[in-house]
Parts: C-alpha cells; structure tokens; sequence
C-alpha cells in the first residue's frame, strides 16, 4: 500500500490541486411541471467538488447527495431534467423525501493534437441544444475516449461507453447482460463558414469487443459479418455560421433506412432530425436567442432487443423525449450586470406507442402518429438570476404549464401557474500547491 502510495504522489507531483464544495435548494409551488398533485416541489443536494491539475494531465471529480421531496421521478417523465440512477426513500419522518447519491471523475490527457478521456462524466454529441445523437439526459455512464485534431480542418472523436449491466439467475446461475456502445464522429471544416459532421454509432450486448476499440473501423459492415443483433445507426450534421453571431444547423439521425421506400406510404425511416439557429447581439450586447425544432420517428431508438435500444434505464440515449415525438425549443437570454434574464417557451408532444411496436415497425404494417393518443405539455417561463457574488447565486421564476396528460381520457388536464426559486451557494475554494 505504501509503494502504490509512492508511486502515485511520484506521478502527480508537482500538482495544483483545488476543493470546492457546494449546496443547492429548489423549489416550485403547486405541483410545478412535475407532478398532477398541487403540491410544493423540492429539489436539494451537496457536492464536494475537486479539480488537479499538472501540467497536461488533469482530473475532476465530484461527489454529491441529492434529495427530491413531493415527487418522485421516472426516466420516462416529459421533461428534460436528467434521469437519476434511483431514489431510495428511508427517513422515516420525511415520507415523501427521496434521497439518491452521485460520484462521477474524468481524467483528462492533453498532449498536442490529441486529447485522451476516461470517467462518467456528462456527455453530450452534437450542435443541438438538446441532441438527438448523444445526450446528457441518461443517468451518467462511464466510457473512454479520444479527441484528435488530425488537420486544421479535420477532427475525429471516439467513444467507447459502458451503458449498462445487469444479471439474472438461471437455474440458480447468475447470467450478467450488458449494454454498451461505440460511437465515433468525423468533422470536417468545409470552409469557414460552413462544417460537416458524419456519426456511426453501434450499440450491442457485450462488455468489450475488441473489433468495436478499433477506433477507425467502420461498424456497419463489421456488425453484419459477426452475426450478432448490434444495433447500428448513423446521422450527420450540416453547421452554417453566417456570421460570428448567427449559426445555424441542421441534425439528421438514422436508426433504420430502406432507400427504395423513402418516400414510400410504409417507409422505413427510421429518423430523427432536428434544425434550429443560435443568435447574438439582438437587441443587446449581451444577449442570445436560440430556437430549435426536432421530430423523431415513433420507431427510432427502438429495438427488438432491449439490450441494445437506445435506452439506458428509461432515459433515451439520443433526444431527451426519445421516439414518437415532437418539441419546438424558443430561449431568450440577456445579461445586465449581474442579472441574468432568461424568457423560456417550450411546446413538446409524445405519441404513446402500439403494443406491437416491434410487429408494426418490422412488418410494415400502418401506423398513423398519434393515433393512439398522446402526452402533450407547454411551458412559458421567464427567469431572473443573481449572482450576488462569486459563491451565492439565486434565481427566480414565473411559469406556466398547459398539460395534457392523455389525449384519450376527457378533463386529464392542467392548466395551472407556479412559482420557482432557488438557490446555490459555492464555499471558498480549497488550493493546495
């Protein structure tokens, strides 16, 4: 224990070492956008914060405890709040307080052009404000990763990401499954003004597989020769700057594709895209509207096998809301001294799903969206934020919710004002050189 010990101090010394913790509280009335019950919301939790730094090695990690009362979350919920791994309810004087903890670290490797990454740290792939290829809306996976900057006007990204893992007995004998995906994207610079990304992602029921850590080969092909059930997809970006403050683009993600049928009444596009624009300097010198619009097809992101959807937990892998939907995103910000003021409008819709899904989607069989019914919710808010100073933040909220819960059941629907606040305290940071 003591040479491990040598040896680590060895390598990360000299070092810049820094701590910081941190303590937050969320609230919101009358149910807020989370629950049918008109009842207050909290959202709580601490984090210990730390960050090292030498030279081009550098490691962040936290460690938090989080706590929920007055509601109680699923993955599957319409909204954009991050999935959590559980929540366990065990004080037994708060009956409707959930408590879940959280440890996440990434180690980061810089050197040159190239940048190597290893931990569970959020991720999110794409230009979208909510993306439809990766995500940050799953609950936080570890996974390895390299960037590399092959040409001032190339760029290559890798990732190797273990989703999932789980195990069931069999005539007494523990079977693990596991779920797991590589995905790697090339980004190439056309001009100054205009980039273009392709994505080839796969996702299969395996904790490694040697073929899939080649970073560079394609996994289409390479699926289909082993014969296993990987899930493959693909999608491409188009990214146009206008300007340094326009930028717009535009997002397509293929799960499954027959080109004979595109435009076929029983296609099989498989598909979700998504286009929107980033704007500065509106109306001030500090502020930026961003609007969105994504649709996704009732079948993508679905599969016959459950260990290699586009799922983790609930929670899609890809956009937030996942298949059979459709959201329009409008964010308005603007900065005033110390003030941030934010207006918000969101408009999504999900469809529920046949219970044939699998059938219907494999078959070809029709299936006219939303026919089944479907979830909808319309959310307009404004925000004031303050940061009082570099530790204490508050923010202060008005929203409202239309929401319809199932378009099939008469009066299954709130319409309904809330307040939020909330608060965020950030304790001196800790150096140690």
């Amino acid at each position: 224990m003591i040479v491990l010990f040598v040896m680590i101090f060895t390598i990360l010394y000299p070092f810049n070492f820094e701590t910081q913790p941190s303590v937050y509280l969320e609230y919101y009335e009358n149910g807020g956008e989370f629950t049918v019950k008109s009842q207050p919301i909290k959202f709580m939790g601490w984090s210990i914060n730390t960050n090292y730094v030498n030279n081009n090695l550098n490691i962040e990690s936290s460690f938090s405890a989080h706590g929920i009362d007055g509601y109680t979350p699923r993955n599957t919920d319409l909204n954009s709040r991050k999935g959590i791994p559980y929540l366990y309810n065990y004080m037994d004087n708060y009956d409707d307080l959930g408590i879940y903890w959280t440890s996440h670290v990434n180690i980061k490797f810089k050197k040159d052009n190239l940048i190597f990454e290893a931990g569970n740290k959020n991720r999110s792939i794409g230009s979208g404000n909510n993306s439809i290829f990766v995500s940050d809306k799953p609950n936080n996976y570890p996974s390895i990763c390299f960037d590399w900057q092959v040409t001032p006007s190339v760029y290559f990204n890798f990732h190797y990401a273990f989703l999932d893992q789980s195990n069931n007995n069999v005539e007494n004998n523990r079977i693990y499954s596991y779920k797991t995906m590589a995905i790697h994207q090339l980004v190439y610079n056309i001009s100054d003004k205009f980039k273009l990304s392709l994505y080839e992602s796969v996702i299969f029921d395996r904790y490694i597989d040697i073929n899939y850590l080649n970073p560079f080969i394609l996994y289409y092909p390479l699926s289909r020769h082993m014969g296993y059930n990987d899930n493959n997809q693909i999608g491409l970006e188009l990214v146009f700057n206008l300007n340094k403050n326009k930028k717009y683009y535009f997002s397509l993600f293929i799960d499954e594709w027959d080109p004979d049928l595109t435009f076929k009444k029983y296609h099989e596009n498989w598909v979700a895209y998504q286009f929107g624009s980033q704007i500065k300097h509106i109306f001030a010198q500090n502020d930026k509207l961003k609007i969105e619009y994504t649709w996704t097809d009732f079948r993508v992101y679905e599969n016959d096998y459950k260990d290699v959807n586009y799922y983790l937990k609930g929670s899609s892998i890809g956009f937030w809301t996942g298949s059979h939907s459709e959201v329009l995103y409008f964010n308005y910000d603007l900065k005033y001294n110390k003030y941030l003021i934010n207006l918000n409008y969101v408009n999504v819709i999900r469809g529920f799903q046949p219970e044939n899904l699998i059938e219907v989607a494999y078959d070809k069989i029709n299936f006219d969206r939303y026919s089944l019914g479907y979830e909808k919710k319309e959310k307009l808010s404004m925000n004031v934020n303050y940061k009082y100073n570099s530790l204490l933040y508050f923010g202060l909220s008005i929203n409202h919710v239309n929401w319809i819960l199932n378009s099939n059941i008469e009066n299954n629907h709130i319409n309904r004002f809330f307040i939020g606040a909330e608060v965020k305290y950030y304790f001196k940071e800790l150096n140690f050189k």
